[in-house]
């Protein structure tokens, strides 16, 4: 694995083997950063829930917010501030880190939406993505600007990944869209795609 950042869903909080196979793997040997969430609400804790790897050599974490949806499904999102290490050239023609140069940011969210169910599921689906785009906005507006500031005032990129258990052209999917969020796979090809078998083994490109 060489990607920038990993967002993982149903990882596995309950086998400890498992959570040490990934943190051997990923970070001691992979020089990955670890940001995880435990599916959960008020009332319980689930097994499973999120995980974020980010390439320390590359990225640096400014910070980390939880979501918590306090929904029937105990879903979450985890939010993170990420900014891209800038390597400038020194006296030597080599590259090192100057802490004063401009750094790109992002925002990253990785979340995993209840299943569709039947239709009042598919009403908490988009309250959970709507719970996600409230929070960013906010984020953006308070903890990026000195003052409140509208919208088009922080021009920072927003990536949502997931498993959003829904289509490209579901309603949680045209909701991204209506707010000026792009699919990133169709963005590159026409090509239909598979991401996963659901428990009812359907094919589906749910993964976005």
């Amino acid at each position: 694995v060489n990607a920038d950042i990993v967002c993982l869903q149903e990882f596995w909080f309950a086998n400890e083997e498992l959570r040490a196979l990934y943190s051997r793997r990923m970070c001691e040997e992979g020089g990955y950063a670890l940001e995880e969430l435990r599916r959960s609400s008020i009332w319980r804790q689930r097994d499973d829930g999120l995980a974020v790897f980010v390439k320390k050599e590359r990225l640096t974490i400014q910070d980390t917010r939880d979501i918590i949806f306090h929904d029937c499904g105990d879903r979450v999102a985890k939010m993170m501030l990420l900014a891209y290490k800038t390597p400038v050239p020194n006296h030597d023609g080599k590259e090192e880190e100057e802490e004063e140069m401009p750094s790109q940011q992002l925002i990253v969210v990785n979340t995993h939406l209840l299943f569709p169910h039947n239709e009042n599921s598919n009403k908490i689906r988009l309250r959970e993505v709507t719970k996600i785009l409230g929070f960013v906005e906010e984020y953006r507006q308070r903890e990026l600007c000195e003052t409140v500031c509208s919208r088009t005032d922080v021009r920072i990129p927003v990536f949502i990944a997931g498993d959003f258990n829904g289509s490209p052209e579901g309603k949680v999917a045209r909701m991204l869209q209506q707010h000026s969020y792009q699919n990133a796979y169709a963005s590159i090809s026409s090509k239909s795609w598979v991401s996963h078998r659901s428990h009812r083994q359907d094919d589906l490109p749910v993964d976005h």
